[in-house]
C-alpha cells in the first residue's frame, strides 16, 4: 500500500494522475476526461459503501462470519432475520422514542 501511495503522489507531479482501483493501474488525462472518471468513481464508492453498510453490521456487529452446510434452510432464514435485524439497527436512533425537555 505504502509503494501505490509513493507512486501517486510522485506521479501527481506530471501532468498524468494515476488511479489505483483494486490492484490496476489506470491513468487519467487532464480536463473533463479527469473530472468525469473522479465523478463516477465516487459515485461507485458512494453506492458501495451504501450496500455494504448492512454486511458490516451482521459480520462485526452480529458475530456472523461462518455459515454451516448442514441444514441450508436454518442458514436462509437466519440470515434474512439478521439482515432484518440490521435495518432495524440502522434506524435504532429513528425508533427510540425523544426526550421531552
Amino acid at each position: 500500500m505504502v509503494s501505490r501511495v509513493f507512486r501517486l503522489v510522485r506521479f501527481c507531479s506530471t501532468r498524468i494522475v494515476r488511479f489505483f482501483c483494486r490492484g490496476r493501474e489506470t491513468a487519467q488525462g487532464e480536463g473533463w476526461q479527469k473530472s468525469l472518471a473522479q465523478a463516477y468513481e465516487k459515485l461507485k464508492a458512494q453506492v458501495r459503501a451504501y450496500v455494504e453498510h448492512p454486511f458490516h453490521i451482521v459480520k462485526n456487529i452480529f458475530k456472523y462470519k461462518k455459515t454451516r452446510y448442514k441444514g441450508l434452510a436454518k442458514n436462509d432464514v437466519q440470515i434474512n432475520v439478521l439482515f432484518a435485524l440490521s435495518n432495524l439497527y440502522m434506524e435504532r436512533g429513528k425508533l427510540r422514542p425523544s426526550r421531552a425537555k
